[in-house]
């Protein structure tokens, strides 16, 4: 082999890829040619000083700085048995209550179904104008009206 076509093998070589014949022929041409000696020498020196690790050592304030993080006392964290014990379910629990009532006081209110007044015949023409205008009907007239419209 010519020292060209042996050159472009040197990298093959020094990776350890050469097997067998290519690999005998590169090592005997390396014993005759300093320059390709040369270059496998500076590429070692190469690829130490670029895959040697450098020895890192923390610097003062960054230490400093983690220890001081390590000694602050973290916030308490939120505990659901502190927050029975001392009445936090008061306000949330009389909120759910004045809710609840509002909910079920609501629908007492006097209501007339769009089903009521469409099916209606006309007989209870004055109960429904005294319900949908508020005029002092009483339940009793609300219910017997609904319980026509039952039937």
């Amino acid at each position: 082999m010519d020292h060209t076509a042996i050159h472009a093998q040197l990298f093959a070589f020094y990776d350890g890829e050469l097997t067998g014949a290519s690999r005998r022929a590169v090592e005997d041409h390396l014993l005759d040619c300093a320059e390709c000696r040369a270059l496998i020498a500076q590429w070692k020196h190469v690829t130490g000083a670029l895959f040697q690790s450098p020895t890192v050592s923390p610097s003062d304030v960054f230490v400093q700085r983690v220890m001081r993080r390590i000694m602050t006392p973290r916030p308490r964290a939120f505990r659901l048995s502190h927050w029975l014990l001392q009445g936090g379910w008061l306000i949330p629990t009389a909120g759910l209550a004045v809710m609840l009532f509002v909910m079920i006081r609501g629908p007492l209110q006097q209501t007339v179904s769009i089903e009521s007044l469409l099916l209606s015949d006309g007989h209870e023409s004055s109960v429904l104008q005294q319900v949908l205008t508020g005029d002092g009907s009483s339940d009793d007239d609300v219910l017997g009206l609904l319980m026509e419209d039952a039937l």
